[in-house]
């Protein structure tokens, strides 16, 4: 009973709902809104529900099929395979009133050997083939390589580091506290989804390279010094950030948490 009074009650917040739009000039006249409310916490656990229950039949298991809110990613071994799988989600949405965008919907094909043959159909329009596509924030590429993600990262935590350069390059601040704040807004940035991927050599390097320029520039060496990568490493007390697994993120959070309450005790010696 409880939970029929939820779905009445809901049913009753979408029905007879109108609005109007205020701007500089005035206010529109009201209309009806139609669908799920732009804006309410609930309208994406509706939508879930509902795509839930009619993909139930023709949607399986991760990592074959990845669903996150209206986008759909399928992967499969072979043409035929994601061919007659694409049918049947189709078929299923379709049926039901929902469509799958066509000019929207693209394919990638990895392999070493082979170049993917013929192309996919969906229905009878060709799907367009990418060499690369962003899902979820992270790039990737039919060669598996990584070279585009880490250029993606590496420019992120540039952006990050750029918009508080006011603090980590004031030398008024003290070279500890900046070293906290790239870790809490830098590094987050630059490694962000880099945990469990397989990178190359050369893109670590180029990971590690980049936030060696961050530190020499928090701390107001250059080149010209001739001071080494490591002690500046050893001064700031951070490792490579192509070496940060999940175990040494722990280990860097607890080392932190050490630090800070060694402070509290030598402050609460001072006083």
């Amino acid at each position: 009973m409880r939970l029929e009074r939820y779905v009445r009650l809901i049913q009753e917040m979408y029905r007879n709902v109108y609005t109007r739009v205020r701007s500089s000039v005035g206010d529109t006249d009201g209309f009806e809104i139609v669908g799920l409310h732009q804006g309410l916490a609930l309208s994406p656990f509706i939508f879930n529900i509902v795509m839930d229950a009619m993909t139930k039949d023709v949607r399986e298991a991760v990592p074959w099929c990845i669903l996150i809110a209206d986008e759909i990613v399928m992967c499969s071994v072979g043409r035929e395979e994601l061919e007659g799988r694409l049918e049947r989600w189709m078929a299923a949405l379709e049926e039901r009133g929902m469509r799958i965008s066509r000019s929207n919907t693209e394919y990638m094909y990895s392999s070493i050997t082979e170049d993917g043959g013929n192309s996919i159909r969906l229905g009878r329009e060709v799907i367009k083939r990418v060499q690369k596509f962003k899902y979820l924030g992270s790039i990737l590429e039919d060669s598996g390589s990584m070279d585009q993600e880490m250029r993606h990262r590496i420019q992120a935590g540039w952006n990050n580091w750029t918009s508080s350069s006011g603090v980590l390059c004031d030398k008024k601040v003290p070279l500890k506290l900046k070293v906290k704040f790239h870790r809490m807004v830098v590094r987050p940035a630059m490694s962000y989804g880099t945990e469990t991927a397989s990178m190359r050599k050369t893109e670590e390097e180029k990971m590690d390279v980049a936030e060696m320029r961050m530190l020499r520039l928090m701390s107001a060496v250059t080149r010209g010094d001739k001071i080494r990568n490591e002690h500046i490493r050893g001064s700031t007390k951070t490792r490579l950030i192509s070496l940060l697994s999940p175990l040494f993120r722990e280990e860097e959070e607890e080392k932190e948490e050490e630090e800070d309450e060694e402070e509290e005790e030598e402050v609460e010696e001072e006083e």
